[in-house]
């Protein structure tokens, strides 16, 4: 029986050698490519996920966004609402005492008017002789029988030089009755018109000037004024 030797030639191992080569190549590049699949994949996940983030929080800003602007907007429709009623208020405020101030003055131009009418005056004087010294206290001839001049009136009718001297030609017609009967009359210019009578025996100062007899009239008739200005709102 004989022995056979076995030999490789050289061009038969290099060919296994450039196989095994060639396989662990492949295998390289498979493993490669399926690490750089599984890589992207991976990234692109986190990508997705972090910009998902992003989109949910830029969403929320604008939100937050929206909602403060909304409720800025309607803090500021609030604030102008009560600016103007506030501003209204002061308006009509400011109107009703424009308003009544002006229907002082005219009511008061309209008094110090009348008071310059020597008629008028003629007649208060009368009035008030009549009530300063009652009948009772005249004597049988009809003159006071108490000493002249207890009771005071001076008259005014403002600075209005004429119609101080049409006063002085009505004491001069009816002063001297007045003195006899205990009444002093005389003029006293001043800003004021209308009437003082001054009761010596008892201290008493009656003020009929223009002014006061206005400002008397203003207490009936302001309450009247303001509620028809209430009413024409």
């Amino acid at each position: 029986m004989s022995n056979e030797v076995q030999t490789s030639s050289p061009q038969s191992g290099s060919a296994e050698e450039s196989a095994g080569v060639q396989g662990l190549i492949d295998r390289l590049k498979t493993d490669g490519v399926s690490r750089g699949q599984e890589e992207a994949e991976r990234l692109i996940a986190e990508a997705r996920e972090e910009a998902m983030k992003l989109v949910d929080e830029a969403k929320r800003q604008a939100d937050q966004i929206v909602s403060d602007a909304r409720e800025e907007a309607q803090q500021l429709n609030e604030n102008g609402k009560q600016a103007l009623r506030l501003a209204s208020r002061d308006v009509s405020l400011q109107l009703k005492e424009e308003l009544q101030r002006e229907f002082q003055n005219r009511l008061g131009k309209l008094v110090g008017d009348s008071l310059q009418n020597p008629d008028l005056i003629r007649q208060l004087i009368l009035e008030i002789a009549g009530v300063a010294v009652p009948s009772d206290a005249k004597s049988g001839d009809g003159k006071s029988s108490g000493e002249g001049g207890q009771t005071k009136i001076l008259l005014s009718a403002g600075n209005d030089p004429a119609a101080n001297a049409r006063l002085d030609e009505l004491i001069r017609g009816i002063g001297g009755d007045l003195l006899r009967e205990g009444v002093e009359i005389g003029v006293q210019p001043g800003h004021d018109s209308g009437l003082r009578v001054q009761q010596r025996d008892q201290v008493v100062e009656v003020d009929l000037t223009d002014q006061a007899i206005t400002a008397v009239l203003m207490r009936f008739l302001a309450p009247r004024f303001q509620s028809i200005i209430e009413a024409s709102n």
